[in-house]
Formats: C-alpha cells, structure tokens, sequence
C-alpha cells in the first residue's frame, strides 16, 4: 500500500502512455493501408518501397519507446498477485479503498499491456509481409518489363521480314520461298513461347492483386495484336504460294486417283470433294470402297457389352486403318504451325488445303514405315473420315479448329499432352476458356463417337450438360475455366468423353502379356486386357470372355472387377488380394447400393441409356441372400462383440438383440431373420449352412452321376454279349454304323465324366475358401473368450 500510495503517479503515466502508444499503433497501421495498392510499373514499385522504408524507420524510431512501456508494465504486473480481467464498466462513483484502486489499476495495466502487445507485433507482421511481396513484385515486374521490351523487338524484326515477302514470278521461286517461310516459321517459335509467358506473368499478377499499368497493359494488347496479325500473315503467305499457278485446277489431288483400283474411279465436285465411281454397277459413292468395308467391318464389335470399350474397339480399328496410330502428336502440331493453321482456329478449311496438310503428315510417317502407309489410300481414307464427321452434307468445308481436334484425337501421343493441347485451341490470350469455346470443343470431340453410331451412350450430342459438369467441378459462379480446371474434369472421365481413355488403355493394352490364365476360356497367357474378380480369390478373365459376358460358376457379373492394361506388380497383387478379402464379407445389396461407375455420370434427359461401366451395376437375382451376405452379419456381430467387451460396456442384451433383429428385417423386405444371440450360434449357424450347401451340390452330382451311370448301363445293353465299343473299332472291316454311334456317345460320356470331375474341383476350392473364412471368425471368437477370462 505504501508503495502504491508513492508511486501512483508514476504509474497512471505509464497506463497514460501505453494508451497513447495503442492510439499511435493503429494510425500507422491505416496509414500502412493507405500505402497500397502494390503495383503499377517498376518506377511505381520502387517508389512504394521507398515509401514503406520511410514508414519502417518510423516503427523502429518508435520501438525502444514501447518495447519499454512494455516492459515496464509487465514488471508491475509481476510484483501483482493474479487479477481477474474486468471491463471498464464498473461503477467508480463513490468512494474506493487503496487496495480496489491498486486492484483496478493492475487490470487496467495488464489490459492495455495485451493489446498494444498484440497490435504492435501484428503491425510488425505486416509490415514485413508488405516488404516481402513488394520486393517480389519489383522482380516480377522487372522481368515483365524486359520480357515486352523483348517480345516487341523479336515482333518489329518479324515485322521487317514479313514486309520484304516479294510474289513470285514463276514456280522456281516458289521452292525457294517455301524453304524461307519454312525457316520462318521455325524462328516464330520463340516468339510464341514467350508471348504466352507475359500473358502468364499478366494473369499471375491479377491473381495476386497486382495492379499492371494502363501503359503495359496496352503494350500487352498490342503486342498481342500485332502477333496475331503476324500469324495471319505467314497463313495467307502459305496459301499464296501453295495455290501459285494452279488456276482452280486441283493438281493436289491428281494422285490420289491411285487409291482406288478398277472398277472404280476418284472424281472430284465442284466444291473438290472427292467422290467415287463404280463403273460396273454404275453407282456413285461419298465414301471410299474402302471406308465401306471399313465401317461394315465394324459391326462385328457390336458384340462387346460396354459401349465405352466398344467405342474404343471401333475407334482403335479405324486409327489402325488410317495409319494415325503411327502419327505422333508432336508431328502433327509442327504441320499445323508449318502450314499456317495456327491461330486460325475459327476459321474453314477446305479439301485441297486439308490434303496439302495431310500429304506433308503422311509423306513423314511413310519415310520410318514404307511398308506400313500406302500415302494415296491412307490419305484418301483420312479426307473422307474427317469429312463424315465434320462435313457430312459434303459443303467442302470445315472450321479448322475441327480438322485439328479429328487428327489429335486418333494420333500418337500422351492423354494428358492431347487434353492440354485441347485446351490450348479453345483459350483466350489469358489462357480461360468460357462456356461457348468449351462447347465448340466438345461438340467436335463428341462427334467421332457420333458417326459410329454410338453418341446416345455417352450423354447424347448435346453437348450443355457437359459443359455445365466441368464448370460446376471448377467452382461456383466461374465464367471460366483454367487449364487445371479442365484437366482436373477430364482426369474424372466424364461420360462424355470416357471413350478416349479406355481408347489409349485399349492401345497400351494390346502388347501386354500377363502372367495369368483366364478362368473362362483358360486362355494363358491372357494378352490385352486382364481382369481380376475383386471378390473371387485368384479369379481373372481375358478381355474377350468379359467383353462378351461370359460367366462361370462362382463368378457373377455384380461382382466389381480390377482392369490392367500392363503386367501387374507384387503390390498390386497383394492390393487386390486384399481388397477381395475385405469384400468376401460385403452382400450384393452393399454392391447396389455402392456401385463401381467407370467414368464420371452427367446429368442429362438425352436420348440413350446409362453408359455401362466396366464394373456393371449389379443385376436383379433371384436369391435373397448368399453365403457372403450372411458372413458379412456374422462377422459385424463378432465385431460388435469384441468392441463392446474391451470397453467394459454392459449393454442390455435384449434390447441388443431386438435392434439387430429389427435392421436385418429391414434389410429383407420385412421379413423376419432368425439373428444369433452369441459367438456359439454364429459358428453352428455358419457350420450348419455350411453344410447345407455342401450337402446340395454332392446331392446333385449324386444324381447326375446316377443318371450317367444308367445311360452308360443303357448303351452296354445295347452291345452284344463279350464286345465292347473299344474292341468292335479293331474288328476286321471296322465298326457297324450302330457301333459307331455308340463310339461317339461312350466318347461324349467320357468328356461329361470330365466335366464333372472339373467341377467337384471347383467345390473343393469353393469349399476350402469356406473353410478359411470359418476360421477367421473361430480366431475372433477365441479372441473375445481370451479377453472375457
């Protein structure tokens, strides 16, 4: 008390001064705002640094002084017993003691201490963030800066080299301005990458709320304007030269007249779509006689149950036909730009330019396989492919951008590297793609499954659900999409879209060797496909066996299945050993509920049903229950037992039980299970179906036996006394037509014996997997009764 009395002066100045120093924290934090935006140019950068270094040596002039009102304060605040912290409403009317004055001066003390602690080091904190980012501006914007001083210079040299462009005056120039436009081009390449990079360095500031100035903005623009106009310009140099002396005459076409032998003949429309005669049925044709037999080779896949694979198989077939199997992506996108299709996107493309382009592909692609590409054919082939999916009322025409996306598609390359490329044909400078641009696309993607006659399986040909799925994946309220937006979609294989993996899983696939035999056809070893039953242990099937459906005897087509399309690893084994272990104790009516889709569902009311799913939704049985479903109860209630007693929970049994009894009768339709009561009922109820079962199937083949056994008796009644079939086959003049006959049956019976010594191999197996199960939960019984003593 005296020493408060003695010093309250001093230390209502020091609770005085940390509320002036709280005050001043707070307007240099809203003079700390008042600094920003950040951005601008490099001059503006710089000049915020400046600014911001000035305002740091303000706090650092100021922080002895509050570091030591802090640490006064905390002083004063340690000699103090502990107070609890109040607010300033109490009543300070009327007259206080010494003690509540000293008392309501160290909460005061302690309170102010907090919050300019609290306020000061947040101030700190941002302060040195407002540094940090300034200083990556600076840099960023330093290297946009120079990345557009770089670009401008690069574009005004390109400019100078466009304007010296001469016409030529007779064909020996044009070889030679080709050779230049071709070098040309190849120096264009640069320049592409790096104007993309500013547009990215553009699109990371706004991000990252970084004002650009008008003035590199408008640059940006320009420049960006300038290289457009400058792709154009390579474009229309290329027809210039292309189209030099032909006079409407379709020379490039000339050579194609080799694809097709006699009867039949190539002629061309006045528009230079290619049509073709046959002579000897005097008919006319859009198609090449080969692209008939083509497409009518392809109905024999209609076979295959699931459309996605389906679609791929078909699609795979017309890939190999047209040689694009042996186009690599990266050849196909150096044609394009070499041909002055970049950035012409929207617009058409006609059959003289289309075979211009394709020549120059097909002329690559025959040099490394001269005995694989027959150019004329082959290119024949690839015209009339594009134009039955782009251009069916055969106008002459169609938008590049769909030329383009018909040839990537069914070229060699990467998935991921076909979908960024994708991507890139439909985005804006900026690198978005709106909703109008993404349906542009995949209207055109949609259409390859369109003319195999398969488009209603895949969500129809309206392509707005699509769209509408891919931009709800990338957020709400998104009027665009970036590149991982759609890549994200696209890895989720939309129903739209599914055919075009399992296309490159069906290519990845048919080289593949696995060291399995299929359980169906025991085709060993299985090449293409491999598929392992997730529920059967060590079932596989081959490709051709699960495309068509076939079934086995324990196997059934609910069960979930794992594809590989390469040799499997030990630890894909040993993953999918398990998983088919964890679900032998799942019923079918989990595989309802849970079903394994193979692509990602679009919500759509379009012609066609549900595209199947290589794992097919489970169909409807006749048996209510199985001995997997009745497992997977018995070993939840092992389950629940275990839990329960290590927790020492007693919980009433009755009423246990009835709740158990009453979730399995609604699991059944309302129809009431008989539920064991303990441990004890469960294995005497396993052991007694067990058994059940058991006892079924030999009963069966009892009989079956005996039926055998009494044809056999029948057929031996038939010969005559001491002969047998055997024997009548070495009798000199060889067997009597009746005897031949009962060759054949004794022959068929001996295979039926087979057959059925085949199958009571499979009950054992059966049985002994039974068997393993049982003591899984003999072993968790043991385990319960061991905790219980």
């Amino acid at each position: 008390r005296n020493r408060l009395e003695s010093n309250s002066e001093h230390w209502n100045a020091l609770l005085l001064s940390l509320r002036e120093l709280i005050e001043w924290v707070i307007r240099k934090d809203t003079e700390l705002t008042g600094l920003g935006p950040i951005g601008g140019d490099v001059a503006c950068l710089q000049k915020q640094q400046d600014d911001h270094r000035a305002f740091r040596r303000q706090l650092e002039d100021k922080r002895p002084v509050i570091e030591n009102n802090l640490l006064s304060g905390r002083q004063y605040i340690a000699n103090e017993p502990p107070l609890s912290d109040t607010s300033d409403s109490e009543d300070s009317r009327g007259y206080r003691s010494a003690e509540e004055q000293a008392r309501e001066l160290t909460r005061s003390i302690r309170r102010e201490v907090n919050k300019l602690s609290e306020k000061w080091n947040a101030l700190i904190d941002r302060s040195d963030q407002w540094q940090r980012k300034l200083d990556d501006s600076l840099t960023k914007m330093r290297l946009f800066q120079k990345n557009l001083e770089d670009l401008s210079s690069r574009i005004s040299a390109a400019d100078a080299m466009k304007n010296s462009w001469q016409t030529p005056n007779d064909m020996t120039e044009v070889g030679e301005m080709l050779e230049q436009l071709r070098k040309f081009g190849e120096r264009l390449g640069p320049i592409q990458r790096t104007v993309e990079d500013v547009n990215d360095q553009a699109a990371l500031f706004t991000s990252n709320n970084v004002l650009v100035s008008h003035i590199n903005l408008n640059r940006l623009e320009d420049l960006n304007t300038r290289w457009k106009f400058l792709q154009m310009a390579v474009d229309d140099r290329y027809k210039q030269l292309n189209n030099f002396g032909k006079e409407g005459s379709p020379p490039n076409q000339g050579f194609l007249s080799a694809s097709v032998e006699p009867p039949w003949e190539r002629a061309i429309t006045a528009n230079k779509v290619p049509y073709y005669i046959n002579h000897e049925l005097e008919t006319t044709h859009w198609d090449h006689p080969k692209m008939i037999e083509l497409m009518n080779s392809l109905s024999d896949l209609n076979e295959v149950r699931f459309s996605a694979y389906r679609t791929a198989m078909k699609l795979r077939t017309v890939q190999k036909r047209l040689c694009l199997d042996l186009l690599s992506l990266a050849a196909a996108l150096e044609s394009f730009d070499s041909h002055g299709l970049r950035a012409q996107n929207d617009k058409l493309i006609d059959v003289p330019d289309m075979v211009t382009v394709l020549t120059s592909l097909y002329e690559l692609i025959a040099a490394d396989n001269p005995n694989l590409v027959n150019v004329p054919l082959c290119l024949d082939l690839a015209i009339n492919w594009l134009l039955n999916v782009y251009d069916s009322q055969r106008t002459g025409q169609i938008r590049v951008l769909s030329f383009k996306v018909g040839l990537v598609l069914l070229c060699k390359g990467h998935l991921e590297e076909k979908y960024r490329y994708l991507f890139r044909l439909i985005a804006d400078p900026n690198r978005l793609v709106d909703q109008r641009k993404l349906g542009l696309l995949l209207h055109d993607c949609i259409q390859v499954p369109r003319q195999l006659g398969e488009v209603a399986a895949f969500g129809g040909s309206n392509i707005e659900p699509s769209v509408r799925s891919c931009f709800e994946k990338a957020g709400k309220d998104k009027t665009s999409i970036e590149a991982i937006h759609f890549l994200n979609w696209l890895q989720q294989e939309p129903q739209s879209m599914v055919w075009l993996p399992v296309l490159h899983r069906l290519s990845a696939a048919e080289t593949a060797k696995h060291q399995a035999k299929c359980n169906i056809c025991k085709e060993y070893p299985i090449v293409g496909f491999r598929y392992r039953c997730l529920k059967c242990f060590n079932f596989d099937m081959c490709q051709n066996c699960f495309f068509s459906g076939r079934k086995a005897k324990n196997h059934k087509l609910t069960h979930p299945m794992q594809e590989y399309c390469t040799a499997t690893t030990s630890g894909e084994d040993v993953r999918d050993f398990t998983r088919a272990l964890r679900n032998k104790f799942k019923s079918k009516r989990y595989f309802k509920k849970h079903p394994r889709v193979g692509y990602l569902p679009v919500q759509t009311v379009l012609e066609g049903d549900a595209l199947e799913s290589p794992a097919p939704s489970p169909q409807h049985s006749t048996l209510s229950q199985d001995m997997h479903s009745r497992l997977e109860m018995y070993a939840s209630r092992l389950a629940e037992v275990e839990l329960r007693t290590r927790s020492n929970s007693t919980p009433d049994s009755d009423d246990e039980h009835q709740l158990i009894a009453q979730y399995c009768q609604s699991l059944n339709g309302g129809d009431t299970v008989p539920v064991p009561r303990s441990p004890v009922q469960i294995m005497v109820a396993i052991d007694q179906e067990q058994r059940e079962e058991l006892e079924a199937m030999i009963r069966e083949l009892e009989e079956e036996n005996a039926s055998l056994q009494a044809e056999y008796e029948r057929l031996r009644a038939k010969q005559t006394p001491g002969s047998t079939p055997e024997e009548s086959a070495h009798l000199p003049g060889g067997p009597r037509p009746p005897e031949c006959e009962l060759l054949a049956e004794a022959k068929l019976l001996r295979q039926h014996k087979g057959r059925l010594e085949a199958r009571m191999q499979i009950l054992e197996d059966h049985n002994r997997q039974l068997e393993a199960q049982l003591q899984r939960l003999r072993q968790l019984l043991d385990e319960v009764n061991v905790y219980k003593l």
